[in-house]
């Protein structure tokens, strides 16, 4: 054996990474509480033969609100095995090019599609749509009817799992007709959609404040049926729709992007400025305490901007929590003096930033 390497932030994340598997062709797969997905464990996976090659959440025909894990196949036979507890316990599942069945004694088979998505657990921002997102189903209603569908209650499930693992994430949900009916009723039937899907998160998640509903009525179609255009059924029930629009994602009220960052928009930092007396600092070593904030995957992603377009080396920093205030910090390097440390905080220029004795 040779000696254990740390694949580095982009396979690894704060949370727990495990059940790798390296198929014939270099495709790791593996299981992630950390990258962003549907709740427990998920599957992902990355090609180790490409250079810029980025994580890939495998979907929700895969990927669940509860663990699934272990994925092992065979790049020729095109077909492997993966765990899941979906059902509530933990059964085998076979996958077959195109298709994932159910191997249970307990339970029926079953067959589901397995469509290997594009999603690349990109950062979330306001505006964003979590169906589109996540690769979810987007739900849809019968014509002039406001009933949730039995096959949407999974999408809506899986969107309240989202939520209740984001616990400061704000959605609202956008709710459309098609256009036959008059613009009024059409009006007040969206409403009705709204406040159905509302109502069912809000049942399923902490804190039922966080989903708001607004109906668009009939004015923003995703094909070409508006008034006077002869459509079939199946291009109406795609205008049928709701969508889930995050419109809050952290305590500072936005989303952590490279451009907030740059602009200094966002301060995650406590305010802290401490007085030290430098003739008393003889024995102390010193830190810089680039940012801190009350959740741990707000700071991580926080971090992780910082590494990725500020050119911070993830080496030098590290992220820890602190109960007196009950907060995480990002901590940048261990200086040997307070000197030292206080030419490198003039150095990296960062807002807030501040010198902490350990």
């Amino acid at each position: 054996w040779g000696v254990p390497q740390n694949l580095g932030d982009k396979v690894n994340t704060f949370d727990s990474e495990a059940y790798p598997y390296i198929s014939d062709g270099g495709i790791l797969t593996f299981a992630s509480q950390g990258h962003a997905g549907f709740g427990g464990y998920d599957l992902f996976s990355i090609s180790l033969n490409e250079q810029n090659a980025e994580v890939i959440n495998l979907g929700s025909l895969v990927n669940t609100s509860n663990d699934d894990f272990s994925l092992v196949y065979d790049d020729n036979m095109r077909q492997g095995y993966f765990t899941s507890n979906k059902n509530g316990t933990d059964d085998i599942y076979y996958l077959y090019l195109n298709h994932v069945i159910q191997l249970s004694n307990k339970l029926p088979a079953d067959t589901v599609i397995f469509r290997p998505p594009s999603y690349r657990g990109k950062l979330l921002e306001i505006g964003d749509d979590l169906a589109t997102t996540f690769e979810l189903e987007h739900i849809y209603y019968d014509f002039n009817s406001d009933v949730i569908k039995k096959k949407s209650e999974a999408v809506l499930d899986t969107v309240a799992s989202i939520l209740n693992k984001n616990p400061e994430m704000r959605i609202l949900v956008r709710s459309h007709t098609d256009v036959r009916g008059s613009a009024l009723y059409n009006k007040k039937l969206s409403e009705r959609r709204a406040k159905s899907a509302v109502e069912y998160l809000q049942r399923r998640i902490t804190e039922p404040y966080r989903v708001s509903g607004i109906g668009c009525g009939e004015e923003e179609p995703v094909n070409r049926c508006i008034n006077g255009v002869d459509c079939s059924e199946e291009e109406h029930e795609v205008n049928r729709r709701s969508e889930f629009i995050i419109v809050r994602l952290n305590e500072s009220g936005t989303s952590l992007t490279a451009e907030d960052i740059k602009s200094k928009s966002i301060d995650l930092t406590e305010g802290i400025h401490l007085d030290i007396d430098q003739s008393k600092t003889a024995g102390y070593r010193f830190t810089i305490v680039i940012a801190s904030s009350k959740t741990r995957q707000g700071i991580h992603n926080y971090k992780q901007t910082l590494i990725t377009d500020n050119g911070f080396d993830n080496e030098n920093m590290k992220v820890n929590y602190f109960k007196d205030n009950q907060r995480y910090r990002v901590l940048y390097k261990t200086f040997k003096d307070y000197t030292e440390a206080s030419d490198e905080l003039n150095k990296i220029n960062i807002e807030g930033a501040w010198i902490m004795p350990l």
